[in-house]
């Protein structure tokens, strides 16, 4: 799975030798949006599928979908659509 933000494409390309940890979503989108340093050593981490995640749950109430039996379909070619599909 590939993301089209190229400025995160490109920062964990460019960068991916000095990260310490990746987190999964940061593997699975191969992106980095957050660094965080522990004990001296870098970590990378892709919160897209959060943020995205938090924000669907705040609009859209969990019962939503087994009271209408609606479908999901998300049509924008943007990371945003990865993120969210990633977190449904």
């Amino acid at each position: 799975m590939r993301c089209v933000t190229t400025h995160k494409l490109d920062l964990l390309k460019a960068a991916r030798d000095i990260y310490r940890l990746l987190d999964p979503y940061a593997i699975q989108l191969e992106e980095v949006s957050s660094i965080s340093k522990r004990n001296g050593q870098l970590r990378g981490h892709a919160k897209d599928p959060i943020t995205s995640g938090l924000s669907f749950d705040a609009i859209v109430p969990g019962e939503y979908w087994g009271k209408t039996g609606a479908e999901f379909a998300c049509l924008v070619p943007a990371v945003s659509s990865l993120a969210l599909t990633i977190y449904l």
